[in-house]
């Protein structure tokens, strides 16, 4: 990620379990592109159904729309040994060129639930005249995901607390101590969040499952009227370690992902990318697209058509 937003590489390559592909395009002035659930195959081992709750995903991290389009033709297809994967579409870098002139876009800073800093927004308010310019129709909306922010982000860490359970059992099995020795190894979030956590009952990881029903019908509700979703991806720009916001314009959050909107489409599967927006006294913000599941192809016009209007290939933040 790093060498990328610094220019020595054209494409890295993420994994995104709740926004591990956009939290960091988003804070480091790059393109990142998480494509339909599926769309990139990954054969995880020993558990081939590990993905699935919520879903991980795998895409580009690059300096242009071009080139994830480009790394998505290699990355894409289905395996016979990914129980989730779903075929390529054919060829993305066709849609970097094309038009957006009938496309619509809902545009919501916050997603209907989510704080976002004042100063984040209106970079945001600038940006999305970008795709109007382009040709698409945007209309400012407030979608309804059925839940507060706080409920999402309990119901997504009710379902990471038994993913990541999993795979503490799994390195215990190949000789690591996650819960001992190489507990200090562990990110931060993990330990408070996760390891630290009492495990879920049955019920409560099911009642996670219908709140994340909520939220699929909530984003569904919505794409049957607008072809994708334009939200922020962060609510705030990048801060120094360890000093992890605990409000966000007047609003307490959780300290350690409560600034964070990439999670509902790891709920959900749809394609979603971080298009860098422009910058908040020199830090990059990030603009979070949303498409329908399976349009992948899209998503990636729509960001080739911003990134036309506003082209970021040569900021570089300071």
């Amino acid at each position: 990620m790093a060498a990328v937003a610094d220019g020595l590489v054209p494409i890295a390559q993420g994994s995104d379990g709740g926004g591990s592909v956009r939290i960091p395009a988003a804070w480091s002035g790059v393109y990142g592109f998480k494509a339909t659930y599926g769309r990139v195959a990954q054969a995880i081992r020993p558990d081939a159904f590990l993905s699935h709750t919520p879903a991980i995903h795998a895409g580009p991290l690059t300096r242009t729309v071009e080139d994830a389009a480009l790394s998505l033709d290699v990355m894409a297809g289905d395996h016979p040994r990914d129980p989730f994967s779903i075929p390529s579409q054919g060829n993305y870098h066709e849609a970097v060129g094309r038009p957006i002139d009938e496309l619509t876009i809902a545009y919501s800073p916050d997603m209907g639930t989510y704080p976002v800093d004042p100063a984040v927004r209106e970079v945001l308010d600038d940006a999305i005249g970008a795709f109007e310019r382009a040709g698409a129709t945007v209309d400012e909306v407030d979608p309804d995901l059925g839940h507060t922010q706080e409920e999402i982000m309990d119901a997504f860490y009710t379902m990471a607390t038994v993913r990541w359970q999993s795979l503490f059992d799994n390195l215990e099995d190949q000789g690591f101590d996650p819960r001992g020795d190489d507990r200090d190894r562990l990110r931060p979030y993990l330990v408070d969040l996760i390891m630290d956590a009492e495990e879920p009952t049955t019920s409560e990881y099911k009642r996670a499952d219908v709140i994340r029903t909520h939220v699929f019908d909530g984003l569904q509700d919505l794409f049957e009227k607008y072809d994708l979703l334009a939200t922020a991806t962060l609510g705030v720009t990048a801060f120094p370690h360890g000093e992890e916001p605990e409000r966000i314009d007047g609003t307490e959050i959780e300290p350690l992902r409560g600034w964070v909107l990439t999670q509902p489409y790891n709920f959900t599967g749809h394609p979603a990318a971080s298009i860098p927006a422009g910058l908040v006294d020199g830090l990059p913000v990030g603009l979070q697209l949303a498409g329908q599941r399976h349009d992948d192809d899209v998503v990636l016009a729509a960001s080739a058509a911003f990134e036309r209007q506003r082209p970021w290939y040569d900021t570089y933040p300071e």
